[in-house]
């Protein structure tokens, strides 16, 4: 039922059949949206021989088409809070840096992933390539993820996300607070770690070189899979042994140099969207539009 072209006198090309957004099909150019609340553990991704949590991803999703080409615009809603911030930093302070971060993180995700676009096949209409935007918003409270801004010095423990729907961030950890919330919000959007901390195997006889390394990493490294909508494949890469962790001397670190894997690093593969098509050809069917949808 594709409805891009003006059959009748007076037609609006692109005009919807009827319904919500289309009814029972979308014309070629017609909008869709839905906010959505997904699993992203099986159904983003999985792994092996490291366990991940359920990590939920809450976001609105806008599709706006023209003929060949349009917007997925990717919205997530965050209510602040503050915890520990002492004499030295005030609440405005607090909820302003993190404000700040959760923009900056947004406009990351954004540039990282103009690499790539979101290819709708439609039956009945002209192949379709979207570009992907990433946004925030900050609301009283409510927010698809509610974030703590911690300003315990020192932190008890790194910037962590619980389910992908609460966010504890330390202002005074270590590294870069704008990389460190990218990350972070890439858990919100149902992602993993791509990093892994592994019981090594011990070196016997141990090494007599004070400081010197006591394990060596096992021989079988964990993997992550990135599930594509099909036929889009999936990806599955070992994470690399790349030292003792720092933490846990009896553990090995593994990771896999993108943003959700290495500390600092900023790049952004394919497989970090494909849950976009995956949620992009959900809305869709459910408009009564099936279609293939991927990221190319």
């Amino acid at each position: 039922m594709c409805g891009c072209n003006a059959d009748d006198p007076g037609e609006v090309p692109g005009s919807p059949p009827g319904g919500t957004t289309g009814g029972t099909g979308l014309c070629c150019a017609c909008p869709a949206s839905d906010t959505i609340s997904q699993n992203g553990n099986g159904t983003y991704f999985t792994t092996t021989d490291y366990p991940m949590p359920s990590i939920v991803n809450k976001c609105e999703i806008d599709i706006v088409r023209t003929a060949t080409d349009g917007t997925v615009t990717l919205t997530k809603s965050f209510d602040l809070s503050t915890a520990n911030l002492g004499t030295a930093l005030t609440d405005t302070a607090a909820k302003a840096t993190a404000t700040s971060a959760i923009a900056s993180a947004m406009s990351n995700w954004t540039s990282g992933a103009s690499a790539y676009k979101v290819k709708i096949e439609q039956p009945g209409c002209d192949p379709q390539e979207l570009t992907m935007v990433f946004r925030s918003s900050i609301v009283a409270s409510g927010g698809d993820v509610a974030v703590t801004v911690d300003g315990s010095t020192p932190p008890p423990r790194p910037t962590f996300v619980s389910g992908g729907v609460r966010m504890t961030i330390f202002l005074n950890g270590s590294g870069s607070v704008s990389w460190t919330m990218t990350h972070e919000v890439g858990h919100t959007f149902g992602l993993p770690d791509e990093y892994a901390e592994i019981l090594g195997v011990p070196i016997v006889p141990p090494p007599t070189t004070p400081g010197a390394p006591t394990i060596t990493p096992p021989s079988v490294s964990p993997t992550t899979t990135y599930i594509g909508a099909p036929p889009q494949a999936n990806v599955t890469f070992p994470l690399t042994p790349r030292r003792v962790s720092p933490r846990r001397p009896t553990k090995y670190l593994f990771d896999n140099p993108s943003v959700m894997g290495r500390d600092g690093n900023t790049t952004y593969p394919m497989n970090l969207f494909f849950w976009v098509a995956i949620e992009v050809k959900k809305i869709l069917a459910a408009e009564g539009a099936p279609s293939t949808v991927t990221i190319v």
